[in-house]
């Protein structure tokens, strides 16, 4: 038996030989988009690891909560809160990374306990400025300091 072919056939043999290259190019296209996603998110992720396990980051932390902690708020110096902004500073950050889709929660989430723990020590100063500054002053802060608390 001889096999022939019209230009018809040859015509749909092309069509179903391109939508089978141009799907496995968007295939290949989606992988290479979840690897560069994933790249992003580490990268990111290596970022806030720089800012927030810094040494000065670690230690106004600890000033946190061994001093303001262990303090009302009505008695903290100038000096004192501007101690404490600089840790709500590197948390709004860490806020606006999750919110800008720079990292995702759960990598923000590896400092849960500090999140959760310093907005409620922090919480009295962040409102302070919210009335000289607005609503959404460190906003990104509390957002994943309640996120932690879950």
């Amino acid at each position: 038996m001889l096999l022939c072919f019209t230009i018809s056939d040859y015509a749909n043999i092309a069509t179903i030989g391109g939508f089978l290259v141009a799907f496995f190019g968007a295939w290949y296209a989606v992988i290479q988009l979840k690897h560069i996603k994933e790249a992003n998110y580490a990268t990111g992720f290596a970022k806030a690891c720089d800012i927030l396990q810094a040494e000065d980051a670690r230690n106004e932390r600890g000033f946190v909560f061994e001093t303001l902690g262990k303090k009302k708020f009505e008695e903290w110096t100038n000096e004192e809160k501007k101690k404490g902004e600089l840790v709500c500073h590197k948390f709004d950050t860490l806020g606006a990374m999750v919110a800008n889709k720079l990292i995702t929660k759960g990598m923000a989430l590896h400092w849960k306990y500090t999140l959760s723990q310093t907005w409620d020590i922090l919480k009295p100063l962040v409102y302070e400025y919210r009335t000289k500054r607005g609503n959404n002053y460190w906003d990104d802060y509390e957002s994943i300091a309640e996120e932690a608390k879950k």
